[in-house]
């Protein structure tokens, strides 16, 4: 995998062929996609057709896939999706493929928060021993995880049967939010790091208008404008550069040829002139800041749930870690407890009528049968001219001659 990709999220499916020719001519071989980005076919087909033009082949192309949480809670469901995927990408393996988001969520019209699964790493654990078998099968050459937190990546890797370790994680990752710890502890994961990749790198400006109010763009910050005019270079050029000098690789896209070039070979050539000290004032501006922090709520499996708690499971031991872990538990026994509640008072309800309908059935029974006697004695009876009276009927016996 480069230290520089090529992102397609965002870019038109009618976009893609002269988007790629540009980034292919430009040096990338790393592409990053998703069949979220509902563009993978259109990828596939203009990689395919630059290796049958003699361009690029397929051993120097590096392509990642992503499987959605709509579908990596289920084998078959995920099995399924790479077929899609190796199809729509002419291709036979995936060199990397991910788990776009570490939770589950079904798909149905205006979900409720119940039908949104949510994490659990057992969850998680079983999901990943699918990853493992596509690994296995080598339909993908190495497997990660997208958006995770440290602390649910920790409780992945101590799994007891843990087979193939993660080989990248994918994070939001720009100078407003550094992931500091998330850095530290794939850099000292054994027997080999973990790589991380960057994506929003320039601050998602392209994101939809609704999930920017209030947010200050990234670009126009003064610590990032003003080291990109001690380099004499753009301030994406310097937030794409700090990334691959701290370590990350990135996946920028454009579809401007000139910003494909310069996205990969300014990068390339600013990220070691970065200085000490300009290094450390855009590590400063660090503060946690997701710019998809709105987008990423459409996913909150209970009510009020925050960013973080979203993202990762809060550090063992905290006050505020015991305080959430209760208070989700408690909203489970409480949402369990009121299912149970109105499970219990159908079945009373449905279990009292079919009593009343058994009794009822019972008594018409029961009143046929002496019917029928009745007339065979009466009938005895005329023979010798003697009369009987007639027995009552069902709607004088009971309040319950409707039913039968």
């Amino acid at each position: 995998m480069d230290s520089v990709g090529f992102g397609t999220w965002g870019i038109h499916s009618r976009d893609i062929n002269a988007t790629l020719r540009a980034a292919v001519a430009a040096g990338y071989r790393t592409f990053d996609c998703s069949p979220l980005y509902k563009n993978e076919k259109a990828v596939g087909n203009t990689l395919a057709a630059l290796m049958s033009e003699g361009v690029i082949k397929r051993r120097d192309v590096f392509l990642t896939s992503k499987v959605p949480p709509t579908d990596a809670c289920s084998r078959n469901r995920t099995f399924k999706l790479l077929r899609q995927t190796l199809r729509d990408l002419r291709t036979t393996h995936i060199d990397l493929y991910l788990v776009h988001w570490p939770f589950c969520k079904i798909v149905v019209e205006d979900p409720p928060l119940v039908n949104q699964l949510g994490y659990s790493a057992a969850q998680l654990r079983e999901t990943w021993k699918t990853m493992e078998e596509i690994a296995s099968r080598r339909l993908a050459r190495s497997i990660g995880l997208s958006n995770v937190g440290v602390n649910r990546l920790k409780a992945l890797l101590a799994a007891p049967d843990l087979r193939v370790p993660p080989a990248v994680v994918q994070v939001e990752h720009h100078p407003f939010n550094a992931n500091r710890a998330l850095r530290r502890f794939c850099a000292s994961t054994q027997p080999s790091p973990i790589r991380i990749t960057a994506y929003s790198s320039l601050g998602s400006s392209e994101r939809p208008r609704k999930y920017q109010s209030g947010q200050q763009p990234l670009l126009e910050d003064h610590t990032l404008v003003s080291v990109a005019n001690a380099l004499g270079t753009t301030p994406a050029t310097v937030a794409l550069a700090w990334a691959l000098r701290g370590g990350v690789a990135i996946i920028p896209k454009s579809t401007q040829p000139e910003r494909i070039v310069a996205n990969r070979r300014e990068v390339l050539a600013i990220s070691p002139r970065l200085s000490a000290q300009q290094m450390e004032a855009l590590d400063s501006l660090d503060r946690n800041f997701h710019y998809l922090s709105a987008a990423w709520r459409s996913y909150a499996w209970r009510p009020g749930m925050s960013l973080q708690e979203l993202y990762d499971d809060p550090d063992p031991g905290s006050q505020s870690s015991w305080l959430a872990t209760l208070i989700q538990f408690a909203l489970v026994l409480a949402v369990a407890a009121a299912c149970s509640r109105e499970h219990q008072r159908r079945l009373n309800t449905v279990s009292k009528r079919l009593s009343e309908i058994q009794a009822a059935e019972r008594m018409s029974i029961d009143w046929h049968s002496s019917r029928v006697a009745d007339i065979h004695r009466h009938a005895l009876l005329s023979q010798s001219g003697e009369s009987q009276p007639e027995s009552p009927t069902p709607s004088q016996t009971s309040s319950w001659s409707h039913v039968a």
